[in-house]
């Protein structure tokens, strides 16, 4: 009925010979005719349409009836019962204020500073589209605008929840007035080339002379079912790594950090840490210079099954998830949620553990961290 009525508004009175109307499946199949000047509107009720001319809208509308017959000549629409009675004359259009037909397309023109709206209605539901001075918005006749999208991109749904698949913003998310937590920054460690990699150093332990320092190799591990940074065999000597992370947006002042850090074997009472170290904010030292790291978390791990046979080999080797099959990982992933400052947009972080060096540099366990990413609002 809605794109019948369309049609109406394309056409003109005239007196010219009836022609039998062209049927036809889409709006291309009526290109063909007058140069193109054609395009197929549809009856909602048919699973066909008819060619007719496009040209400028009026605002003059002749309802059109699924059930009636009607007369159709090259410029005129009508219903049978009255295609004796004279048609009003169709004035033409402004095309400045009056909607107009395209091939497939419908625009809307408005008046500088007013409003462009299309009502949509069912029952006592009312629904609208509009541009108002830029600002798109869909509106209920009785509830207001339940999502509107001005031109800065800024965009706000009004209803009670929002389902998505996926949900982008370039800048920040708003729920009921609250910033979102998002990700600016995150470290791949899986796939063949991952970004991870880059930029973790190693930081060796202070060893006394005639000692070989130790070695802690910057690799990626997947034995664990985890892709990880270090892992069984690689971060398992006495040590630290350090990365020095940037952010974009200078004005941030605060990162929310998420990690995992994982203990694998025998740990005897160690601990894992993760140290931050942020730019000296004083104007009067180097703007490179990082101030002294902090700890900002700290785990520690020692596996002693309970129980009078707490130390048997079967319960040891329980929960085993890579490494030593001898020694179960009984506290695996273990996460980092903290917020630290930021300054000048960048920040150090530092992992390691609590191991000095061995008599064969090599220490009965190994660790890894996962899921490192940083959030800000």
């Amino acid at each position: 009925m809605l794109l019948f009525s369309f049609a109406c508004l394309l056409i003109s009175t005239s007196t010219a010979t009836p022609l039998t109307p062209t049927s036809c499946l889409s709006h291309n199949d009526c290109s063909h005719l007058q140069d193109g000047t054609h395009a197929c509107f549809f009856n909602t009720q048919e699973a066909t349409g008819f060619c007719f001319q496009k040209q400028k809208l009026t605002t003059s509308f002749i309802e059109l009836n699924a059930d009636n017959t009607t007369a159709v000549s090259n410029n005129t629409v009508a219903p049978a019962a009255a295609k004796d009675v004279p048609m009003p004359a169709m004035q033409p259009a402004d095309p400045a204020t009056e909607p107009e037909f395209g091939d497939g397309s419908l625009l809307l023109h408005g008046d500088t500073n007013q409003a462009a709206t299309l009502s949509i209605s069912s029952g006592k539901n009312r629904y609208s589209l509009s541009n108002d001075a830029g600002t798109f918005a869909v509106e209920h006749a009785s509830k207001g605008k339940v999502l509107s999208a001005k031109s800065n991109g800024d965009v706000l749904f009004a209803v009670p929840s929002v389902h998505a698949r996926s949900i982008s913003s370039k800048k920040s998310l708003l729920i009921d007035g609250f910033n979102q937590w998002r990700v600016v920054v995150r470290d791949e460690y899986d796939g063949e080339s991952p970004s991870g990699l880059q930029g973790w150093k190693s930081i060796p332990l202070p060893v006394a002379s005639g000692l070989e320092p130790p070695n802690l190799p910057i690799g990626i591990s997947t034995e664990c079912n985890v892709a990880m940074l270090g892992g069984p065999g690689i971060f398992q000597n006495a040590g630290s790594i350090k990365k020095e992370f940037t952010f974009q947006d200078p004005s941030i002042k605060h990162v929310r950090i998420l990690s995992n850090f994982h203990f694998i074997d025998n740990w005897s009472g160690q601990s894992g840490f993760m140290k931050v170290a942020s730019l000296n904010p004083s104007e009067a030292m180097d703007e490179t210079e990082y101030t002294t790291p902090g700890v900002v978390w700290a785990r520690q791990y020692s596996i002693t099954p309970r129980g009078p046979d707490s130390m048997t080999k079967t319960k040891m080797a329980s929960l085993n998830v890579c490494g030593n099959p001898e020694i179960g990982e009984h506290l695996f992933a273990n996460k980092i949620d903290v917020v630290v400052p930021v300054v000048r947009g960048k920040i150090q972080l530092i992992f390691g553990s609590t191991w000095e060096l061995q008599n064969t540099g090599k220490i009965p366990c190994s660790w890894g961290i996962s899921g490192l990413k940083f959030l800000v609002r």
